[in-house]
């Protein structure tokens, strides 16, 4: 809830919205991030404007509307009239400003002005957010921008981002990776035999990298398969028999189901696919392999101790190989 007396970035985004949507007679607001009687003024008429409660306050209703507008008219729809699809009787409204024309480092002030806690996303992405920042510079619109900046925020508040070494340690948690991992593939995982088992996460990993960077999941990987041929696991398969190279292949197809129907449904801390995609995208410089190498690294702790050394070897086998 956002109402009178209340301060903070929140407002001045409140503020710059309303100053982008409908009709209205009352003075351009200035976005200070004061919520005082002008902006309690806007808010009132834009709530009568979209046949809203009137109460001045900007709850979930309001807020919903209100963003919905803006991001509509901020990539060209027409709401100059108070109402969506309505014709405008405004002189030509004033273009947003696009990433692309802008600066690194005035991506940069615009991250830093609009984000909630811009030193905390430099200490929980690191060196990502460069690459985040390089991305997002070529984005279409200014709403793109604001979007992905809102879902970092999301995922620097829950904390479920750390930087370690120069490597997102968690970067499941972003990515609502650990979703699948605890929910769907532990339990199942650990009925299989060590070699399958950590087989079958690298299957994981390359299936969630393919989600991410909207790819066809890997089948299979080839340089990983081939050693695995060489080196088959000793121990025992279903029954008594032995491993086959088909028990390799099930355990990975396992995994790739399993990993691709749970980022399907995954919430993602509120924020929509078509936000996260190209946010974590950006944050490894549009390089698959990047991104499937932090989540290979993820699994550190689980892999087991006896598969560390050739879990890390395997490092160098890189994505979609």
């Amino acid at each position: 809830m956002l109402r009178r007396h209340d301060r903070g970035r929140q407002i001045s985004t409140l503020q710059n919205m309303l100053n982008w949507v409908g009709n209205t007679r009352l003075p351009k607001l200035d976005p200070d991030g004061v919520f005082g009687r002008k902006t309690e003024e806007r808010v009132r008429e834009y709530q009568d404007n979209r046949s809203l409660a009137v109460d001045g306050i900007v709850g979930p209703e309001t807020y919903d509307a209100l963003y919905n507008d803006f991001t509509r008219t901020a990539t060209g729809g027409n709401l100059w009239s108070g109402g969506l699809g309505a014709t405008s009787t405004r002189a030509s409204k004033p273009e947003p400003p696009e990433p692309r024309a802008m600066s690194q480092a005035e991506i940069r002030e615009f991250m830093r002005e609009y984000s909630d806690d811009y030193e905390r996303l430099r200490r929980g992405y690191g060196r990502h957010l460069d690459n985040f920042v390089f991305c997002l510079a070529r984005a279409n619109d200014m709403v793109s921008l604001m979007r992905a900046v809102g879902f970092l925020d999301q995922t620097a508040r829950t904390g479920v981002m750390a930087a370690s070494g120069g490597v997102i340690s968690g970067i499941g948690g972003v990515a609502g990776i650990f979703i699948w991992y605890y929910t769907a593939l532990r339990q199942w995982a650990n009925a299989l035999t060590a070699s399958r088992r950590t087989y079958a996460y690298r299957g994981a990993c390359y299936t969630a990298t393919a989600w991410f960077f909207d790819q066809n999941p890997p089948t299979r990987s080839d340089r990983i398969w081939n050693r695995i041929s060489q080196f088959r696991d000793p121990e025992p398969g279903p029954g008594t028999r032995a491993v086959t190279m088909v028990d390799y292949q099930d355990a990975w197809n396992d995994a790739r189901n399993k990993t691709w129907q749970e980022l399907q449904t995954a919430d993602f801390e509120g924020a929509d696919h078509s936000v996260v995609k190209p946010t974590v995208q950006a944050l490894f410089g549009e390089d698959p392999a990047a991104l499937c190498l932090a989540f290979l690294q993820s699994f550190e702790g689980v892999v087991g101790s006896q598969q560390l050394g050739v879990w890390r070897d395997n490092y160098s086998v890189r994505y979609p190989n």
